[in-house]
């Protein structure tokens, strides 16, 4: 008696499991539609993401040379804790310092540039986080390692 009760729900149970094989499978085609028709570059694009771009000096100071591959109207920045990821700093706004190059728009910052501003430990790595808005519209939150520096740097 108790076999049949179990065969009577799994009977139930097939329909609903095919319905939900059967989206599965018509949402993977479809969303491998939708990503095609996605224009290619796009997205705002750290062209030098590759490459370091943080000078850091003996001071604990640094300075970023972020490389976009348009013109950004708006570029926001704030330090966190490599290790434990807490927020150093408070946010601040990047006003000029953009420079044309061949390869993207360049835009380049000292910190600390406030009084305010926190020392940074020369002897620790600590990461940049970096919110950018394009003249288009496009935005973008990148990431860049502010390195531990090394003995023969600036």
């Amino acid at each position: 008696m108790a076999l049949k009760s179990k065969l009577r729900s799994a009977r139930r149970l097939i329909p609903m499991a095919s319905e939900l094989l059967l989206a599965a499978l018509l949402a993977i085609p479809a969303s491998n539609t939708v990503l095609a028709q996605t224009p290619p570059g796009d997205e705002l694009t750290l062209v030098n993401a590759d490459r370091e771009f943080v000078e850091r000096k003996g001071d604990g100071q640094f300075v970023p040379r972020p490389i976009f591959d348009r013109k950004i109207e708006s570029l926001f920045y704030a330090v966190r804790d490599a290790d434990m990821g807490d927020w150093i700093t408070a946010v601040y706004g990047v006003k000029g310092g953009e420079k044309k190059r061949s390869d993207g728009w360049e835009f380049s910052w000292e910190y600390p540039d406030l009084n305010e501003d926190p020392d940074l430990d020369k002897d620790r790595a600590y990461l940049l986080v970096m919110l950018a808005a394009a003249e288009d519209g496009k935005r973008g939150e990148f990431y860049a390692v502010i390195p531990i520096h090394q003995p023969g740097e600036t």
